[in-house]
């Protein structure tokens, strides 16, 4: 039985940046946050109103999806990228026919809607994410079929081209130097973040395999301060120090812990200049919830819940702080979670003999793998010309933590984190435990 792979490499980094002052001069300080919180502002997309239910549908699958990935490994900072994995998995709906293709689109959440507007809402995300030039950001997708043994229709090929921007590449699975042209590819397409994400190539007998290459680096919108160190209680409950990075709240939800059953939420937003940013969220469980517990209590519903308490201030009027550890993490995705993880959602005919890609070849071929290589890297922004000093002061001569401020949060335990745009779609979701 041929096979086919899909590799998923999903790389991006957060780096510092340069304060919240836009190239005009005028100050862009304040997150922006759409005036109907559960009924995502999309028409700025140029998009219909029905995708919002597209936006609820990606929201809930992506919840789920990392729910899965994240109850399998409660002890390792995980981040996985549930945008470019449905992204493919739409990308590849394309080429599904019959029952493969009806579960498929039923898995993703997106039975009600038509394979053109499901690219449309993948295409218009992501150039609207990328004609931002405060953010870099390139998605790339690449097709390798074995050129020994398949072709691929030309309308797939003319449709995936336009929808999903996909590269088909034929290479011979035998005589091709595949792992090292695909590593190669995708160390191009993620600045070189990831040189070799390849250590084993499909077998000859393989028929193609789908990668995609993710990058994201974005500034945060106003300068933070650190290098502070304080404490982290790790999820088995071993405390180490931390350095950290502290600001000013402008956007949040239950900082002092007022409503017990609720997490602690902080809008961190990057710098744009085209008023499209996008938004890292920090959530901090109620302390007498264990982070693996709140995740598993989790749903896309509760989260829109939380989203539309956010409560903002201006800089000026910001009176809570929030100290955030620093923290890099490299997390490679095992294949048979993913998969697990789709079966869970209700996708599981294209991993069996009787997946049908006929709009792509008339060719039976099961997916056998799909794997994910992500990076992330959270720091303070601000320019790093100067010697950074702060780890020398204390806490209360922070500038962040000047008279206006009343009171601060610090993220000292396991929390969960997710970035998104600012239409409501999740990029990126993932745990810090220790």
């Amino acid at each position: 039985m041929k096979k086919l792979l899909i590799i998923f490499f999903a790389s991006f980094i957060m780096m510092e940046g340069c304060g919240g002052v836009e190239p005009d001069g005028t100050e862009n300080n304040k997150p922006v946050v759409p005036e109907e919180v559960l009924d995502f502002n999309v028409e700025s997309l140029g998009l219909t109103g029905e995708f919002n239910k597209i936006i609820g549908a990606q929201q809930d699958f992506s919840v789920d999806f990392f729910k899965s990935v994240a109850g399998w490994d409660t002890h390792r900072n995980v981040v996985v990228s549930p945008f470019s994995i449905m992204s493919d998995l739409a990308m590849l709906s394309c080429a599904a026919t019959g029952a493969t293709h009806d579960e498929l689109v039923k898995g993703l959440g997106f039975a009600d809607f038509s394979q053109e507007m499901i690219a449309r809402y993948f295409s218009t995300v992501y150039a609207k994410v990328k004609s931002d030039t405060a953010v870099v950001y390139n998605s790339a997708n690449a097709l390798w079929v074995n050129s020994s043994l398949a072709t691929v229709k030309q309308t797939f090929a003319d449709d995936e081209k336009l929808g999903f921007n996909v590269d088909i590449k034929y290479v011979d699975f035998v005589k091709d130097p595949v792992i090292d042209i695909t590593n190669d590819w995708i160390s191009e397409n993620t600045a070189g973040l990831i040189g070799r994400a390849l250590d084993a190539g499909p077998e000859g007998s393989s028929l193609a395999f789908l990668t995609n290459a993710l990058l994201f680096e974005g500034k945060w919108d106003i300068a933070y301060d650190g290098n502070l160190q304080s404490h982290f209680t790790n999820i088995n409950g071993a405390v180490a120090d931390r350095d950290f990075f502290i600001g000013p709240i402008l956007s949040g939800y239950n900082i002092k812990g007022d409503n017990h059953d609720d997490p602690a939420v902080i809008d961190l937003r990057y710098k744009s200049v085209v008023g499209n940013a996008m938004h890292m969220f920090v959530i901090l469980p109620p302390k007498n919830v264990k982070l693996p517990d709140f995740i598993q209590s989790f749903s896309a519903f509760k989260w829109r819940e939380l989203y539309s308490k956010l409560n903002i201030v201006d800089e000026e009027n910001a009176q809570e702080a929030f100290l955030l550890p620093k923290f890099y993490n490299t997390y490679d995705l095992p294949s048979n979670v993913c998969i697990d993880a789709l079966r869970g959602n209700g996708i599981s005919l294209i991993f069996g003999d009787g997946a049908e890609f006929a709009k792509m070849t008339d060719m039976r071929m099961p997916v056998s793998k799909i794997s994910q290589k992500a990076i992330l890297q959270v720091d303070k922004s601000g320019s790093k010309a100067a010697p950074d000093t702060a780890a020398d002061k204390d806490i209360s001569d922070m500038y962040v933590l000047d008279k206006r401020m009343k009171s601060y949060i610090e993220v000292n335990r396991p929390f969960l984190y997710m970035i998104t745009d600012s239409y409501g779609s999740i990029f990126f979701m993932g745990t810090i435990v220790r």
